[in-house]
């Protein structure tokens, strides 16, 4: 009798890589965790652009709570997306690098243009006023949080390149590697410094995808650990946040493996309607992405210099809401005219049960 062996980690079985995409169910906490993920990013932006605009203290618990949100969110991303890239590269690497044309670098180019355009015509009313329409610096320098975009492309592309059908040691060796650069050589708030910093982050997610199925179980089991790491990480970066530590600092590391261990134990955990409200954001990721720094300073502009309303503690829910709601609305008037993929907003998705499956 013929005995089987499970695939290693990361690799998927010949018959799971001869079974039809559509046919596999979607995992229900993936998204769940990247609707978390995707209100943490809108959070930190809309904080970010209050405290420019002077309306909320920079050492108060509205900027601590953005230094630690930014400990860890924008690695969460990254692992979260190497989660699928071992499968689709076993079943077709050729299909999986031409695909990012359409699913990253159309939203990419589209709308870092948008965005440079609109906040060149509102320049007198932004933080941040853009004095020149450069479009071409669109191709080194991505604009405001399209970096995240470019260096996922990369990711890709690296992924293409390293991952093989009984490994992933190269993309995790190389990742290590960039780690360590990162934090000797490069320069902050560059390419290469995002490349290299969070490299790891998405290699680790190519390292968990065979065991997908299985992380609910272990986030189960170790529900109390983590939670009690969460606690007393607490005081940790609110010492990092006094002392002027940069969320990207070494010893903000346990920080980071904390916070995404607490996203993907609640992320596991959730059921219900809480379940279903987040899953219906993270299949509506990449359009709260592009979209919500649009919204969230267009609301800001408004309500502070249109109205006067200068109360940052007011304002703050107000414009975490307006920057998820109003991509969501966008995106739901784009796919009743099947126009979401041409948008470069992702691609509508499928009716599933609600729940966290």
């Amino acid at each position: 009798m013929a005995t089987t062996h499970p695939a290693p980690a990361g690799v998927l079985s010949a018959r799971e890589r001869e079974e039809p995409v559509k046919a596999r169910p979607r995992l229900g906490w993936v998204d769940v965790a990247k609707g978390i993920g995707i209100v943490l990013v809108v959070h930190g932006h809309a904080i970010d652009g209050l405290m420019s605009a002077g309306l909320l203290s920079r050492d108060g618990l509205a900027a601590f709570s953005f230094y630690a949100v930014y400990c860890f969110h924008m690695p969460l991303f990254f692992l979260l997306s190497g989660l699928f890239v071992p499968g689709q590269i076993a079943r077709d690497r050729g299909r999986f690098a031409w695909r990012q044309i359409g699913s990253i670098v159309w939203p990419y180019f589209l709308w870092s243009i948008i965005q440079i355009t609109v906040l060149y015509l509102a320049s007198s009313y932004v933080n941040k006023p853009r004095e020149h329409l450069d479009y071409l610096q669109i191709l080194w320098a991505p604009p405001s949080q399209f970096w995240f975009l470019y260096v996922l492309f990369l990711f890709h592309m690296v992924a293409a390149l390293l991952v093989r059908r009984n490994t992933i040691v190269p993309i995790l060796v190389v990742g290590a590697i960039a780690f360590v650069g990162f934090h000797i050589l490069w320069p902050r708030a560059t390419i290469p410094h995002f490349f290299s910093e969070l490299l790891i982050f998405y290699a680790l997610g190519t390292a968990l995808a065979g065991q997908m199925a299985a992380i609910p179980a272990w986030m189960a089991r170790y529900r109390v650990v983590v939670a009690a790491a969460c606690l007393l990480a607490v005081p940790y970066i609110w010492f990092g946040f006094s002392r002027g530590f940069g969320f990207d600092y070494m010893a903000m590391i346990p920080v980071t493996l904390i916070g995404i261990c607490g996203v993907l134990t609640v992320a596991t955990m959730l059921s219900g309607r809480a379940a279903a409200l987040f899953r219906f954001l993270g299949e509506r990721a990449m359009a709260i992405y592009v979209l919500h720094v649009l919204f969230v300073a267009g609301t800001r502009i408004v309500l502070a210099k249109a109205l006067g309303i200068q109360n940052g503690a007011l304002l703050w829910p107000i414009l975490l809401t307006a920057g998820v709601v109003g991509p969501v609305v966008a995106f739901e008037i784009a796919g009743r005219a099947g126009w979401t993929q041409r948008l470069g907003l992702g691609a509508k998705p499928r009716a599933a049960k609600v729940g966290n499956a």
